[in-house]
């Protein structure tokens, strides 16, 4: 038993001789490569804070914020499952609005770039029932005069004109993609 209390200085004064010699040991310059002796590891600290959430500005650089959401497009176009997917992968949703203020805001977009876009409601599980992309039924409107009208009986979208009013439409056509955040 001695030896080995013995032994386990000897390693111990041997380690520790290295670690602090600035000759043979630079962390800095060998990245933190200095010999030391592991014990058990300690208890984990608490949680820290959470970060900030991401900015989506370099994607989409063109945007209006209204009531804590903001709307944003880069320009480009798509189908209106396209359009969703883009919206997704820039950690939003296909731009959705749900008052005056908020269709005003993409209104102010569409108008920008002089093109329709796509919206975030459909009515493609039951006809005349328009839906969010999350399952709730829409409540705010603003339907351009005879419209919804399903012509053709191929229109489950809605569209935004560029005077704001909305439209559906079918859901292949390429729009403008207005994503919210």
């Amino acid at each position: 038993m001695n030896y080995l209390w013995a032994l386990s200085w000897l390693v111990l004064g041997r380690v520790w001789s290295q670690s602090t010699s600035p000759a043979s040991c630079r962390c800095e310059e060998k990245a933190n490569t200095c010999p030391f002796i592991g014990g058990i590891p300690g208890n984990s600290g608490p949680p820290g804070p959470p970060g900030e959430k991401g900015d989506q500005a370099h994607l989409f650089p063109s945007g209006k914020s209204v009531d804590g959401k903001i709307f944003k497009t880069d320009g480009s176009q798509g189908s209106y499952e396209a359009s969703k997917a883009t919206c997704f992968q820039a950690g939003g949703q296909l731009a959705s609005p749900r008052s005056s203020a908020e269709n005003a805001a993409v209104q102010q977009i569409v108008s920008r770039h002089n093109k329709a876009a796509y919206l975030g409601m459909n009515d493609i599980q039951t006809e005349g029932t328009f839906m969010y992309i999350n399952g709730s039924e829409v409540r705010y409107t603003n339907w351009a005069n005879e419209e919804p009208n399903n012509a053709g009986g191929k229109e489950d979208c809605i569209e935004i004109y560029l005077d704001g009013k909305w439209n559906d439409r079918s859901c292949t056509e390429r729009r403008l993609i207005v994503c919210e955040f």
